[in-house]
Formats: structure tokens, sequence, C-alpha cells
């Protein structure tokens, strides 16, 4: 009693901990910045030690990518046991301990979705094996609630409902930890208990037709880009060059200098595609309805219809827009969040008992559910997927036909 407190031995707890502790803020900054825009030596200065000291924890980049990757799965391992153990209690309860984990986490989704990609194929391999099981794990427990899904059901609402906890990861927040985890509990709890049934009568998707330049209408600039976008969806921008998409076009890669002067040009083009299209998308929702749940209806269909239709070209808007050049990506950051911060204004208006920063929590997890949706082929093969999608998502917002 009072005596001295025994010494740790030296190496014993303090290096696992500071494993940890490399590992977490390397997943903050692949997050923020992009794994391929980050050095070991920006880890090293975040932590405050030099670049030879993280070296002697992890033998490079790639090892912290995985250890940030595996030690966030972990985290939701043990949630889904706790889930678990109170699955019997409802929805609510299946999801609370897993927003616990997205908060604490707010890296991990997207390091799941995005930078994996960018392991080695053998730990690619086991980190999507583990996600996978994850998935299992959760549709498994969802089933249990809901005798009345079918298989393709639970296999959308657990990708679903897991989905719904990327908010935190793709989007900033403007709740404090507690309101926010509570806030994507219930998020996710109301995806889970969504009843597909009968699809309530949505309006039908603006036309498409304009977008179809970014997919190749016969020029070579537009075959340049529809190459570019499916190459930069499927393996990341940094992992492709000019030679590979001029591969994918049967032209060398030099010869693309005629069409763009670079590569970053090629993915500005594609985002700002993405972004024109979402904006006409919009002013057809506003042309079209005055009732602010109408027009909500509609933003939700034609994003899915985005979503889904032109795959890549949404998948590089969504996922490698990270990589614009600074200039272009502060403006694109800016129109963003002005486009963002008008789903949550019109939610407002159709749901006036929102406060805006639950609202933000809606808006951003129904549109993780979308972005989600368009990175799953299992997923997007299944039959009337988009209408599908877009009921659950118009009811996740409170605007369906059931609300």
């Amino acid at each position: 009693m009072g005596g001295a407190r025994p010494a740790t031995p030296k190496g014993r707890d303090t290096a696992p901990r500071r494993d940890a502790q490399i590992a977490h803020v390397a997943g903050e900054l692949f997050q923020k910045r992009g794994y391929a825009n980050v050095a070991v030596r920006d880890v090293a200065a975040a932590v405050g030690v030099t670049a030879p000291a993280v070296y002697r924890h992890f033998p490079g980049k790639q090892a912290l990518l995985l250890a940030a990757i595996e030690s966030g799965l972990a985290l939701v391992d043990e949630a889904l046991a706790q889930a678990r153990a109170g699955s019997a209690a409802g929805a609510l309860s299946l999801m609370t301990p897993l927003s616990r984990v997205a908060v604490e986490r707010r890296d991990l989704w997207l390091l799941v979705r995005r930078e994996a990609r960018y392991l080695a194929d053998d730990d690619a391999r086991r980190v999507r094996g583990v996600f996978s099981a994850l998935v299992a794990r959760m549709r498994a427990l969802i089933a249990e609630q809901r005798a009345d899904l079918s298989r393709d059901d639970g296999a959308l609402l657990s990708h679903a409902a897991l989905a719904t906890l990327e908010a935190p990861s793709q989007y900033p927040q403007r709740q404090a930890r507690a309101a926010l985890a509570s806030s994507l509990a219930d998020a996710g709890a109301r995806v889970a208990a969504f009843s597909f049934g009968a699809l309530p009568a949505l309006p039908s998707p603006a036309s498409q037709e304009g977008i179809g330049r970014a997919t190749g209408d016969g020029s070579r600039a537009e075959a340049i880009l529809a190459a570019a976008a499916r190459l930069f969806a499927e393996r990341g921008y940094p992992e492709v060059s000019l030679d590979d998409v001029g591969a994918a076009v049967g032209i060398s890669g030099p010869s693309i200098y005629h069409h763009f002067s670079s590569k970053s040009l090629i993915l500005a083009r594609l985002t700002q595609r993405a972004f024109e299209s979402i904006e006409l998308n919009r002013t057809h929702a506003l042309r079209r309805h005055s009732d602010p749940r109408s027009v909500l209806r509609q933003f939700v269909v034609d994003q899915v219809a985005l979503a889904l239709t032109h795959n890549p070209l949404y998948r590089v808007f969504t996922d490698e827009s990270i990589h614009l050049e600074q200039g272009q990506r502060q403006r694109f950051l800016t129109a963003q969040r002005s486009l963002f911060d008008h789903w949550v204004s019109i939610l407002v208006r159709a749901r006036p008992a929102l406060t805006p920063a639950a609202a933000y929590v809606q808006v951003s997890s129904g549109l993780c559910v979308v972005n989600d949706m368009a990175r799953s082929r299992r997923l997007k093969a299944q039959d009337q997927i988009h209408a599908r999608v877009a009921a659950l998502v118009c009811h996740h917002l409170g605007v369906g036909g059931d609300d």
C-alpha cells in the first residue's frame, strides 16, 4: 500500500501502444489525403517522431495501412459481438455499438472502401475476406430479426446499414461525438427495419442522355475519358498511367497529349462532368416539383440513376476527387459543400422537426448508401436495384411513400 509502482519492462507495453498510435494517425492521414498522397515522413511528423522511428515499428507504408485497417476491423468485430448479445432488443440495439466505432474510428470505412486496394495482393485479399465475414455476420443478425427477408433483401439491407456508418468518414459532421453516434445508430436502425414489399411509386429519373458523353460518343477524346473513368474507378487514380489509358483505347500513351495535356486534367474533366450532371439533376428536380418531399424523392432517384447507370464516372466523383490538384480540389469541395447544404435545407423544409445537424447526418448517411451500392458488383446485379435502392434511401430520409 502506498509503495512505488513497479516499473514497466522496457518495450513490453510501450511498443504495442506506440504501434497503435502510429497506425491510428496514419489511418487518419490516409483518409483525409488519400494513401498515395501521404509519405511515411508525414506520418512521423503528425506523431511527433522521426521517419526512422516509424520504420522501427513498421517496415513501410503498406504495413501502416494494413495495421490501421485491421485495428479498425477488430473494433467492428467486437461491436458485432455486442450487437449479437443485444440483437433481440431490435435494430437500434444492433446498430448502437457499431455507431460508436464509426465515430471513434472515422477513418476506417474509407480505408476499407477506398484505400485497401493499395495493399499487397495477399493483404488485400485478407482484408476483403475479413470484411466479407463481418458483412455476413451483419446479414445474419438482421435476418434473426426479420423472417420476412429474402436473401437478396438481407444482403442489400446489411450492406446499406453498414454504409450509413460511413457518414463520418466521407462527410464532415456537425454533432458532438455522443449525439453523432446516437444519430448514426438511428439511421442504421431505420435502414435495417425497411421492408421492400410493394415498392412505393417514385418519380422517373431525369434523362441520362447528356451524360453519355462521359462514356464515349465515338470521338477519340470521349473514348479516352471513358477508358480513364473505368481504370481510375477500378484501380485508383494513382495506379493508372497515361500508357494504361492509351492501351485501353488502342493508342500510345503520348498520343493522349493531343487531347489532354496531363492525367490530372483528365481527372478534372471527369470530376467536373459528374458534378455538372448532378447539378443538372438538381435543376430538373426543382423545376419539376415544388413540394420539398417531392424534390427530395427526385434528388434521390436521380442520384441513384447516375450512380448505377454511369458507375465509373460516379465512382471517380466520389472516390478519386481527393487526387485533384490543390486549386481544383478546393473549388470542387466548395461546390460539393454548397450542393450538400442544399440537400440538407430541403430535408429540413420537408421535415421541420429535424435540426440542421440531424438532417446533415440523415443526408450524409443516405448518400453513403448510394455510394456503397455503386461499388458493389453483386448488389448492382439484383433485380429492380434502381427502384429498391431509391425506395430505401427515400425511406431513410423520411420522405418515402410509407412516411
